[in-house]
């Protein structure tokens, strides 16, 4: 549950700036003006109906699909279009909705790919730091990740992200496809965790209600645009919202 009060108050420096953000894909703009920031030690979350530009926004925060407008800035610094591995680099990670571990590797192998850039002492130093903090994966080393049930596996993919300890992490639907018990393991046990030890979270979420009942602020997203912009508790007890997170429909996109 988010804390009482606004934790905006205590939040720390602000990491990700976004301002009138415009994306999409090819020639089509699915989503205009979108503003946003994510400070230290917050997780922010970014809710709406079916189809109403969510995962365009992160996906363009990204750098994977066009940005026709706008501004991104990390630490005060311009990313706008940055590619992924530049954005890695400078301590954004990003896991995408969907196939988010390398099935066909073990556990390990998942945790060394998320090392890549590091040399092999410091490699094995960020192992250790993800395996504390998440002791679960330790017996499921040498697994390959097809194995493992959807939490699990959700597990490895942030671990994997945090081998590299991120300032901020971008998560996109991670709770797709998880039964209620593991969709509130995986938002209020990894997610929040995260963001409490210092891990800022900006997180994509079909399901509003936890999201929200976990997240210190939100944005709504409706037809590509902000529809709100407050606290999460302020959002879930907006009466006004209710229709959108009960399933409204926006047309603005087909994709995410």
């Amino acid at each position: 549950m988010a804390d009482e009060g606004c934790h905006d108050d205590m939040a720390g420096e602000v990491l990700l700036e976004v301002q009138s953000l415009s994306a999409g894909y090819g020639n089509v703009e699915i989503v205009s003006g979108v503003s946003l920031k994510v400070s230290e030690g917050e997780m922010v979350a970014l809710v709406g109906p079916n189809g109403a530009g969510k995962s365009t926004v992160l996906r363009g925060l990204a750098g994977v699909i066009r940005v026709f407008d706008g501004t991104v800035k990390f630490l005060g610094k311009e990313v706008t279009r940055h590619p992924l591995e530049s954005l890695v680099r400078q301590g954004i990670g990003y896991i995408p909705q969907g196939d988010d571990t390398f099935p066909h590797l073990t556990v390990k192998e998942n945790l060394e790919m998320g090392g890549y850039l590091l040399a092999t002492n410091e490699r094995r130093q960020a192992m250790s730091h993800v395996l504390d903090r998440w002791p679960q994966l330790v017996p499921m080393l040498k697994r390959r990740a097809s194995t493992l049930s959807g939490g699990q596996q959700k597990m490895v993919a942030l671990g994997r992200a945090m081998m590299l300890r991120p300032r901020l992490i971008m998560l996109d639907e991670p709770t797709a496809g998880l039964s209620d018990e593991l969709t509130r393991m995986v938002i209020t046990d990894i997610a929040l965790g995260l963001a409490r030890a210092g891990t800022s979270v900006l997180l994509v979420e079909q399901k509003a209600r936890v999201a929200l009942e976990t997240a210190d602020r939100a944005y709504v997203l409706v037809n590509g645009r902000v529809a709100m912009d407050a606290p999460a508790t302020e959002i879930l007890a907006d009466e006004s919202m209710a229709e959108v997170f009960l399933g409204g429909r926006s047309g603005a996109e087909r994709a995410g």
